[in-house]
């Protein structure tokens, strides 16, 4: 019988680097202790390769927030009786927090598995009552009401420190923002749900939903130091941190023109790439304040479908390629009790020419998309076996209603997108993809 133990190291190397998910790396390490010896060197190269995301679902009911005031509906009374005088309204101020009694007793959270289509349940306390951003290098961006913001790994448990959102730039407030906000205003709403009437401190809320529209995770080359990229209030400006900086940093935009504001970040060709809400698109170095533009899209492409709340666009590379995902929604009482869907995709790559034109893409072959608006990625199908070549897998990210009404929730808008079919598909039906404040996003795990 054959000695597993005995293995050359080199080898056991390679097998370790050919493992296309983290479960399959961990149960590696767990052969022997001459293969978990390989495990702890090889981490930091498996690091590097990309690999499936995972899906990080909203966690439990979000009336564990210490902000958020659950009350049980008082019973409706008999018609004949009389109405009683009722006191003028007080303004509700939310208990103090009380951690062993808020969160939730298990701390934990569920986690689809793309490569296995299943749940799994992981530990992880840290992300309760926080709006989450994935991201592709096992980090995920956090930030809580009281604006404390922090970068958190779910596989290691690791924690590194950002500068308070209280320490973003600030810009004048226009009339053209999303939602004008007074610093100086103490005020509370009630909103009914079908179990409670909650009552939400207006600031906390604000600073959940309103104060960063999206949040992303950069690496700069060949150093391993990260980036945190975040468009935020009020103009969709751009600022970025390093973890233990003690403020953000502009990133010198034009946004004196009310079309020029951030849309998207990513990185490519170990540039930073910027994507405009007029459709030009800017790099710079990863971490750096001045982006110069390269090419627009065409004219219009983008604002036709973002001012008129009519979908979203993304900017992922496939190959080396820089592809713009433009995803249509369709906003009907039809799919009550959720006003909008998510109907079709397209694509279009950059081609580089002396016209720098863009050509739709109708088939992306063995490849597949993971999109969101905290990190989008593209992957051939070798690396994920049990999902759809030619697909597009999304999740709910709809921002317009979301910010409006409380009361809808998001998270149903969640699925995969056949390129050949046109057919939009759900992928995972369970209840815990909805949430009234916080939305499934993916991210990759890494150690």
């Amino acid at each position: 019988m054959a000695d597993w133990s005995m293995l050359p190291s080199d080898l056991l190397r390679e097998i370790a680097l050919k493992s296309n998910t983290i479960k399959d790396l961990i149960y590696f390490s767990a052969v022997c202790q001459s293969w978990n010896d390989v495990f702890s060197k090889v981490k930091p190269d498996w690091n590097t390769i990309k690999s499936l995301p995972w899906l990080l679902l909203a966690e439990p009911k979000p009336e564990s927030l210490p902000w958020l005031l659950p009350k049980p509906k008082p019973k409706p009374e008999p018609k004949h009786k009389p109405e009683p005088k009722r006191k003028p309204k007080r303004k509700l101020k939310p208990k103090p927090y009380n951690d062993s009694t808020t969160q939730p007793k298990s701390g934990r959270r569920n986690i689809l598995s793309m490569d296995e289509n299943k749940c799994y349940k992981l530990m992880v306390p840290q992300t309760f009552g926080k709006q989450c951003w994935g991201s592709e290098h096992g980090w995920i961006v956090m930030f809580d009401a009281d604006k404390k913001a922090e970068l958190f790994n779910p596989i290691t448990k690791s924690q590194l420190s950002l500068p308070s959102l209280q320490t973003l730039p600030s810009y004048p407030v226009t009339h053209d923002n999303y939602y004008y906000y007074d610093d100086d205003d103490d005020y509370y709403i009630d909103i009914d749900d079908d179990d409670y009437v909650y009552t939400i401190d207006s600031k906390k809320l604000f600073n959940m939903k309103e104060l960063v529209s999206k949040a992303t995770v950069l690496k700069i080359p060949n150093v391993d130091e990260l980036v945190v990229m975040v468009i935020h209030y009020p103009q969709n400006n751009l600022a970025f941190a390093r973890p233990g900086d003690k403020s953000w940093t502009p990133v010198l935009t034009s946004c004196t023109d009310r079309y020029l504001k951030v849309y998207y970040v990513m990185s490519w060709n170990e540039r930073m790439v910027i994507l405009y809400r007029d459709g030009s698109l800017a790099y710079c170095e990863i971490g750096t304040c001045k982006p110069e533009t390269f090419t627009s899209l065409p004219k219009g492409m983008l604002r036709e479908i973002v001012n008129k709340q009519q979908g979203d666009a993304y900017v992922v590379e496939l190959g080396g390629d820089l592809l713009v995902v433009f995803r249509y929604r369709r906003y009907t009482i039809k799919y009550a009790p959720y006003e909008y869907h998510t109907t079709h995709f397209e694509v279009y790559k950059h081609v580089w020419n002396t016209t720098m034109s863009w050509e739709k893409v109708d088939d992306l072959g063995d490849f597949l998309l993971f999109i969101g608006h905290n990190f989008s990625t593209a992957l051939h199908i070798s690396m994920a076996p049990n999902c759809q070549r030619n697909a597009i897998y999304f999740v709910d990210d709809e921002t317009y209603s979301w910010r409006m009404e409380y009361k809808q929730g998001r998270g149903h808008d969640t699925g995969m997108f056949d390129m050949a079919s046109g057919q939009v598909i759900p992928f995972y039906q369970g209840r815990d993809k909805i949430s009234k404040l916080f939305s499934p996003v993916w991210f990759t795990p890494k150690f």
